[in-house]
Protein backbone atom coordinates (compact mmCIF):
# COMPACT_ATOMS: atom_id res chain seq x y z
CA UNK A 1 0.00 0.00 0.00
CA UNK A 2 1.49 3.41 -1.45
CA UNK A 3 1.95 6.20 1.54
CA UNK A 4 -0.86 8.04 0.00
CA UNK A 5 -3.22 4.88 -0.29
CA UNK A 6 -2.35 4.86 3.55
CA UNK A 7 -3.22 8.31 4.46
CA UNK A 8 -6.59 7.92 3.02
CA UNK A 9 -7.35 4.98 4.37
CA UNK A 10 -6.15 5.83 7.73
CA UNK A 11 -8.35 9.21 7.33
CA UNK A 12 -11.38 6.93 6.15
CA UNK A 13 -10.47 4.60 9.40
CA UNK A 14 -10.89 8.04 11.50
CA UNK A 15 -13.95 9.19 9.89
CA UNK A 16 -15.35 5.59 11.05
CA UNK A 17 -14.58 6.01 14.17
CA UNK A 18 -16.02 9.32 14.64
CA UNK A 19 -19.28 7.87 12.70
CA UNK A 20 -19.55 5.20 15.30
CA UNK A 21 -19.94 7.79 18.07
CA UNK A 22 -22.39 9.94 16.50
CA UNK A 23 -24.39 6.79 15.64
CA UNK A 24 -24.19 5.65 19.66
CA UNK A 25 -24.58 9.37 20.94
CA UNK A 26 -27.71 9.27 19.04
CA UNK A 27 -29.05 5.67 20.14
CA UNK A 28 -28.54 7.01 23.55
CA UNK A 29 -30.91 10.27 22.57
CA UNK A 30 -33.53 8.19 20.71
CA UNK A 31 -34.26 4.45 19.83
CA UNK A 32 -36.47 5.49 16.60
CA UNK A 33 -32.73 7.39 15.18
CA UNK A 34 -31.83 5.66 11.98
CA UNK A 35 -28.23 5.87 10.08
CA UNK A 36 -29.22 3.93 6.52
CA UNK A 37 -26.83 3.36 4.00
CA UNK A 38 -27.50 4.98 0.85
CA UNK A 39 -25.11 5.49 -2.52
CA UNK A 40 -21.72 2.94 -2.99
CA UNK A 41 -19.89 0.97 -0.67
CA UNK A 42 -16.59 1.25 -0.13
CA UNK A 43 -13.65 -1.28 0.65
CA UNK A 44 -12.65 0.55 4.14
CA UNK A 45 -16.15 -0.27 5.47
CA UNK A 46 -16.24 -3.68 4.16
CA UNK A 47 -12.55 -4.43 6.29
CA UNK A 48 -13.08 -2.50 9.32
CA UNK A 49 -16.76 -3.03 10.29
CA UNK A 50 -16.92 1.22 10.25
CA UNK A 51 -19.56 2.96 9.26
CA UNK A 52 -17.50 4.43 6.53
CA UNK A 53 -20.56 4.93 3.64
CA UNK A 54 -22.50 7.73 2.85
CA UNK A 55 -25.79 7.33 5.00
CA UNK A 56 -28.99 8.67 5.65
CA UNK A 57 -30.79 9.74 9.29
CA UNK A 58 -34.04 9.34 10.06
CA UNK A 59 -36.34 8.00 12.49
CA UNK A 60 -40.16 7.22 12.70
CA UNK A 61 -41.83 10.93 11.58
CA UNK A 62 -38.56 11.94 9.39
CA UNK A 63 -35.65 11.99 7.32
CA UNK A 64 -33.14 13.84 7.17
CA UNK A 65 -29.72 14.63 4.68
CA UNK A 66 -26.91 11.97 3.94
CA UNK A 67 -22.98 12.38 4.60
CA UNK A 68 -19.88 10.41 4.72
CA UNK A 69 -19.86 12.80 8.26
CA UNK A 70 -22.48 11.71 10.50
CA UNK A 71 -22.20 14.31 13.05
CA UNK A 72 -23.25 17.46 11.05
CA UNK A 73 -26.22 15.70 9.44
CA UNK A 74 -27.24 14.29 13.09
CA UNK A 75 -26.92 17.62 14.97
CA UNK A 76 -28.67 19.14 12.45
CA UNK A 77 -31.56 16.39 12.32
CA UNK A 78 -31.75 16.77 16.49
CA UNK A 79 -32.33 20.55 16.19
CA UNK A 80 -34.83 20.52 12.95
CA UNK A 81 -37.00 17.55 14.72
CA UNK A 82 -35.94 16.33 18.08
CA UNK A 83 -36.71 18.41 20.21
CA UNK A 84 -39.99 18.38 22.02
CA UNK A 85 -40.42 15.42 19.72
CA UNK A 86 -43.39 13.25 21.41
CA UNK A 87 -41.82 10.49 19.96
CA UNK A 88 -38.50 10.22 21.53
CA UNK A 89 -37.55 6.83 22.75
CA UNK A 90 -34.69 7.81 25.34
CA UNK A 91 -32.88 5.64 26.62
CA UNK A 92 -31.85 7.86 30.05
CA UNK A 93 -27.56 7.41 28.68
CA UNK A 94 -25.31 10.08 29.00
CA UNK A 95 -23.17 11.25 27.16
CA UNK A 96 -25.90 11.56 23.85
CA UNK A 97 -27.00 13.49 21.17
CA UNK A 98 -28.73 16.31 23.17
CA UNK A 99 -25.84 16.94 25.48
CA UNK A 100 -23.56 16.84 22.49
CA UNK A 101 -25.54 19.51 21.20
CA UNK A 102 -26.07 21.65 24.57
CA UNK A 103 -21.73 21.61 24.15
CA UNK A 104 -21.72 22.86 20.98
CA UNK A 105 -23.94 25.73 21.77
CA UNK A 106 -22.00 26.31 24.30
CA UNK A 107 -18.57 26.43 23.44
CA UNK A 108 -20.15 28.19 20.22
CA UNK A 109 -21.59 31.07 22.35
CA UNK A 110 -18.07 31.44 24.38
CA UNK A 111 -16.78 32.08 21.35
CA UNK A 112 -19.05 34.15 20.02
CA UNK A 113 -18.79 36.00 23.96
CA UNK A 114 -14.36 35.75 23.30
CA UNK A 115 -14.91 37.82 19.97
CA UNK A 116 -17.35 40.12 21.03
CA UNK A 117 -14.89 41.25 24.34
CA UNK A 118 -12.30 41.62 21.64
CA UNK A 119 -14.13 43.56 19.61
CA UNK A 120 -14.74 46.09 22.20
CA UNK A 121 -11.43 45.94 23.53
CA UNK A 122 -10.15 46.56 19.56
CA UNK A 123 -12.75 49.55 19.38
CA UNK A 124 -11.63 50.83 22.58
CA UNK A 125 -8.09 51.15 21.63
CA UNK A 126 -8.75 52.46 18.23
CA UNK A 127 -11.06 55.52 20.22
CA UNK A 128 -7.79 56.28 22.50
CA UNK A 129 -5.63 56.14 19.15
CA UNK A 130 -8.03 58.62 17.53
CA UNK A 131 -8.33 60.96 20.36
CA UNK A 132 -4.48 60.67 20.55
CA UNK A 133 -3.96 61.98 16.50
CA UNK A 134 -6.87 64.55 17.17
CA UNK A 135 -4.73 66.22 20.29
CA UNK A 136 -1.84 66.23 17.84
CA UNK A 137 -3.62 68.24 15.38
CA UNK A 138 -3.62 71.33 17.34
CA UNK A 139 -0.21 71.35 17.58
CA UNK A 140 0.81 70.48 14.05
CA UNK A 141 1.67 72.22 10.83
CA UNK A 142 -0.57 71.74 7.63
CA UNK A 143 1.69 68.85 6.44
CA UNK A 144 1.77 66.87 9.96
CA UNK A 145 -2.10 67.58 9.84
CA UNK A 146 -2.38 65.74 6.54
CA UNK A 147 0.16 63.01 7.61
CA UNK A 148 -2.18 62.08 10.17
CA UNK A 149 -5.14 62.08 8.54
CA UNK A 150 -3.34 59.70 6.06
CA UNK A 151 -2.37 57.28 9.22
CA UNK A 152 -6.03 57.54 10.32
CA UNK A 153 -7.01 55.74 7.27
CA UNK A 154 -4.77 53.16 7.38
CA UNK A 155 -5.62 52.97 11.45
CA UNK A 156 -9.75 52.09 9.66
CA UNK A 157 -11.85 51.66 12.63
CA UNK A 158 -12.63 47.74 14.25
CA UNK A 159 -14.98 45.58 12.20
CA UNK A 160 -15.32 48.35 9.17
CA UNK A 161 -14.85 48.02 5.28
CA UNK A 162 -11.34 49.06 4.02
CA UNK A 163 -11.64 51.56 1.73
CA UNK A 164 -9.05 50.17 -0.52
CA UNK A 165 -9.31 53.10 -2.72
CA UNK A 166 -8.35 55.73 0.01
CA UNK A 167 -6.20 53.21 1.92
CA UNK A 168 -4.18 53.25 -1.17
CA UNK A 169 -3.67 57.01 -1.58
CA UNK A 170 -3.04 57.89 1.81
CA UNK A 171 -0.41 55.45 1.47
CA UNK A 172 1.11 56.58 -1.02
CA UNK A 173 0.58 60.09 0.41
CA UNK A 174 3.12 58.90 3.39
CA UNK A 175 5.26 57.39 1.14
CA UNK A 176 5.55 60.71 -0.93
CA UNK A 177 6.49 63.05 1.61
CA UNK A 178 8.49 60.68 3.81
CA UNK A 179 10.69 59.96 0.48
CA UNK A 180 10.09 64.01 -0.75
CA UNK A 181 10.50 66.36 2.94
CA UNK A 182 11.58 63.79 5.38
CA UNK A 183 12.46 66.77 7.47
CA UNK A 184 8.61 68.19 7.71
CA UNK A 185 7.97 64.83 10.42
CA UNK A 186 7.66 65.59 13.52
CA UNK A 187 8.62 63.28 16.51
CA UNK A 188 5.05 63.03 17.76
CA UNK A 189 3.74 61.75 13.97
CA UNK A 190 6.77 59.44 13.96
CA UNK A 191 5.93 57.93 17.37
CA UNK A 192 2.38 57.59 16.47
CA UNK A 193 3.44 55.60 13.32
CA UNK A 194 6.09 53.38 15.00
CA UNK A 195 2.83 52.44 17.38
CA UNK A 196 0.60 51.63 14.68
CA UNK A 197 3.61 49.51 13.13
CA UNK A 198 4.76 47.73 16.22
CA UNK A 199 2.10 47.02 18.43
CA UNK A 200 -0.94 46.93 16.02
CA UNK A 201 0.29 45.07 12.75
CA UNK A 202 -0.56 48.66 10.82
CA UNK A 203 2.23 47.13 8.44
CA UNK A 204 1.85 49.56 5.76
CA UNK A 205 3.64 52.32 8.06
CA UNK A 206 6.84 49.97 7.56
CA UNK A 207 7.53 51.32 4.36
CA UNK A 208 7.14 55.57 4.72
CA UNK A 209 8.81 55.11 8.16
CA UNK A 210 12.02 53.31 6.31
CA UNK A 211 12.39 55.87 4.11
CA UNK A 212 12.30 58.21 6.85
CA UNK A 213 15.14 56.41 8.83
CA UNK A 214 17.28 56.33 5.65
CA UNK A 215 17.04 60.48 5.23
CA UNK A 216 16.84 60.94 9.26
CA UNK A 217 19.61 59.68 11.20
CA UNK A 218 17.63 60.15 14.49
CA UNK A 219 14.63 57.94 13.41
CA UNK A 220 16.75 55.36 12.59
CA UNK A 221 17.04 53.68 15.74
CA UNK A 222 13.31 53.44 16.34
CA UNK A 223 12.61 52.05 12.97
CA UNK A 224 15.13 49.55 13.06
CA UNK A 225 13.56 47.99 16.77
CA UNK A 226 9.88 48.26 15.32
CA UNK A 227 11.10 46.18 12.17
CA UNK A 228 12.59 44.10 14.75
CA UNK A 229 10.31 43.86 16.81
CA UNK A 230 7.30 43.00 14.00
CA UNK A 231 9.93 39.97 12.68
CA UNK A 232 10.08 38.33 15.83
CA UNK A 233 6.45 38.71 16.77
CA UNK A 234 5.20 37.84 13.55
CA UNK A 235 1.77 39.21 12.27
CA UNK A 236 -0.76 36.96 14.06
CA UNK A 237 -4.16 38.89 12.27
CA UNK A 238 -4.00 41.77 14.47
CA UNK A 239 -5.54 45.35 13.94
CA UNK A 240 -5.50 46.37 10.11
CA UNK A 241 -2.58 44.26 9.04
CA UNK A 242 -2.99 43.99 5.19
CA UNK A 243 -5.43 41.85 4.39
CA UNK A 244 -7.21 40.61 1.10
CA UNK A 245 -9.48 43.22 -0.92
CA UNK A 246 -12.58 42.35 0.60
CA UNK A 247 -11.15 42.32 4.26
CA UNK A 248 -12.19 44.45 7.44
CA UNK A 249 -10.28 47.33 9.40
CA UNK A 250 -8.68 46.17 12.22
CA UNK A 251 -7.37 47.52 15.43
CA UNK A 252 -5.46 46.45 18.45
Amino acid sequence: MSSSTERLFQDAVASGLRNRDTIELARHHCLNMTFTQCGGRGLVEAQTGLPVNMRQVGCLVAHGNASSGLESIATDFYRDHCIGCEYRRPTGEVPNLATLVEERDAEAARAAEERQAQTRAQREAWAQRTEHRRGLVASSDPAMVGALDDIAVLDGEPGRDRDETMYGAALERLNALAQRSPEMFSGEVVDVALSLAGTCDVTAVLTPLRHLARRRAEFAPAGARCGADRTETAPRGGCGALPGRHARSGAC
